[in-house]
C-alpha cells in the first residue's frame, strides 16, 4: 500500500487549493481598494449650480474615475445637465458645458407672496411689476431655485436663484424699482 503522499491525485489537490488561497487573497487585497469620487448630498436639478454642501466625496471601484469625477477635481461652480439624487456619484456627463454661465442671485421675497412649492430644485417664472400703474411683465422663465432661505426675524424669505449674468442684471434692476414674484413654472414644483 502506498503512502497518501506518494498520491498523485492527493498532491494535485493540495497544490490546487494553495493556488486558490493564493489567488482569493489577491482578488479580496484588489476589492477592498476603493477611489474617492464626488456624490450629492442631496437631490439637485438640472441647472443647479453646484455647492459645497451639494457634494461630498465618496468611494467607488477602481476604474470609476473614467466615468465620475474623482475627489481631486473642482466641482463647486460647475452646472448640472440633469437632475441626480441624493447618493448618486457624479457622472462626467451630468455637468454642463461650462460655457453656460450661471450666477446664484439672492432675491428677498415677502413670506405673504411666496407661493406654495418654490424649494430647491423648483423652476420658476420671475415677473417684475415696476409701479402700481404699470403693467407687470415677465423678466425670467423656468429658472431654477438654488434655495429658500426664511427670514424668521422679518417678512421676507430669501430665494436664491441660478441666472445667466444678462438676466441677473434685469433682476437685480428690478428689486430696486419694483416689486418681484415668483411663480412656479407650469404651474407645480
Amino acid at each position: 500500500m502506498r503512502s497518501l503522499v506518494h498520491e498523485p491525485r492527493v498532491i494535485a489537490g493540495i497544490a490546487l487549493m494553495l493556488v486558490a488561497t493564493v489567488l482569493g487573497g489577491l482578488l479580496l487585497q484588489g476589492a477592498s481598494q476603493r477611489v474617492p469620487v464626488w456624490q450629492v448630498g442631496r437631490d439637485v436639478a438640472a441647472g443647479t449650480v453646484l455647492t459645497a454642501a451639494d457634494v461630498h466625496v465618496g468611494t467607488a471601484a477602481p476604474g470609476a474615475e473614467q466615468a465620475y469625477l474623482g475627489s481631486g477635481e473642482a466641482v463647486v461652480g460647475r452646472v448640472l445637465a440633469r437632475d441626480l439624487t441624493a447618493g448618486e456619484m457624479l457622472p462626467r456627463a451630468a455637468l454642463a458645458d461650462p460655457g453656460l454661465p450661471r450666477q446664484l442671485v439672492a432675491v428677498p421675497i415677502d413670506r405673504v407672496r411666496l407661493v406654495p412649492g418654490v424649494r430647491h430644485g423648483a423652476r420658476v417664472d420671475v415677473w417684475w411689476t415696476p409701479g402700481e400703474q404699470e403693467p407687470t411683465r415677465r423678466i425670467a422663465e423656468a429658472v431654477l431655485v438654488d434655495g429658500v432661505v426664511d427670514g424668521s426675524m422679518g417678512g421676507s424669505a430669501t430665494v436664491v436663484l441660478a441666472l445667466d449674468p444678462v438676466t441677473v442684471r434685469a433682476l437685480i434692476a428690478g428689486t430696486r424699482a419694483g416689486v418681484l414674484d415668483l411663480s412656479l413654472h407650469g404651474g407645480r414644483p
